[in-house]
């Protein structure tokens, strides 16, 4: 063998046995070990837990069984999660981020930013969300009695300016349902062909425009902010909407509700006007 064909083969080994080592070597309970303290010195309420993490190629981690626990509640369960920075960043102020996460049969996909700053660090996410089974997102079941089930989709951008943060998101829900606990008036479950919102955060306000409902019993439309608190289940609800409901379904509703409450005509021609307060835990319903 020549002496190019030695140093091609002995290059070729050198280079099999560094990502092996790399790989099979990773230190994955030390990298598992900063993940964690990283976040926690960040925000002490904040939890972190995870299964198994190895390096990937095109350089980058793959993360399983991610875990993230807000106050001892799941916030939100990977069941893998890679991240790869933006080569060209690391070079820079601004780190740039790529990550692709698996949550049950959805995905989430986008990338981060993080650029110092003289007190913190300035953090900024793009993100769109695929087929997510809203059952799958731990965060919504703790926060109100009411189930919500169905299929979630959208985009979100999160910049970590102010208490809360500023952003913007537009979600959609598809097949899926909304079961009250108590009764919204007199129903229990209304089942959704599809929810569709634009949502502005500010600080401590996240103003809901545009939110329409179409289903197969009404369909409506509600708008309004909601007051952010801490804890979250304690936000202020101050929303107001307007229904439309089925000539089935005001059948139903003349049955049940006390007589005088409303009048089917005007509802057939102008629908339901009704306003939510309350909390997320505990909201309330009253007519207009």
């Amino acid at each position: 063998m020549n002496k190019t064909g030695k140093f091609f083969l002995y290059a070729g080994y050198t280079i099999t046995a560094v990502i092996f080592f790399l790989y099979y070597l990773f230190p994955s309970e030390q990298v598992k070990t900063h993940l964690k303290n990283s976040l926690e010195n960040t925000s002490p309420e904040l939890e972190l837990s995870v299964d198994l993490i190895k390096p990937v190629f095109p350089p980058g981690l793959k993360i399983n069984q991610l875990n993230l626990a807000y106050k001892k509640k799941d916030i939100i369960n990977f069941d893998q999660l890679k991240l790869q920075p933006k080569i060209f960043t690391l070079f820079g102020s601004e780190k740039q981020l790529v990550f692709k996460g698996k949550i049950g049969k959805g995905r989430l996909v986008g990338k981060t930013s993080l650029k110092p700053t003289e007190n913190s660090s300035q953090i900024e996410i793009e993100a769109r969300l695929g087929a997510i089974q809203i059952k799958d997102l731990a965060a919504l079941e703790s926060l109100t009695d009411y189930q919500l089930s169905g299929i979630l989709d959208g985009k979100i951008f999160y910049k970590n300016k102010g208490l809360f943060g500023n952003g913007t998101a537009t979600l959609g829900i598809s097949k899926g349902s909304i079961k009250f606990k108590p009764p919204f008036f007199t129903i229990t479950k209304i089942d959704i062909t599809k929810i569709e919102t634009d949502l502005i955060l500010r600080n401590r306000n996240l103003d809901i425009k545009n939110c329409t409902l179409k289903s197969p019993q009404m369909n409506g439309k509600v708008a309004g902010i909601i007051l952010l608190r801490q804890p979250l289940e304690n936000s202020i609800l101050k929303l107001s909407g307007l229904l439309k409901p089925t000539p089935k379904l005001i059948a139903v509703l003349k049955k049940k509700l006390p007589s005088g409450l409303f009048s089917v005509g005007l509802i057939k021609a102008k629908g339901l006007s009704f306003k939510i307060h309350g909390t997320i835990a505990k909201p309330g319903f009253s007519l207009k």
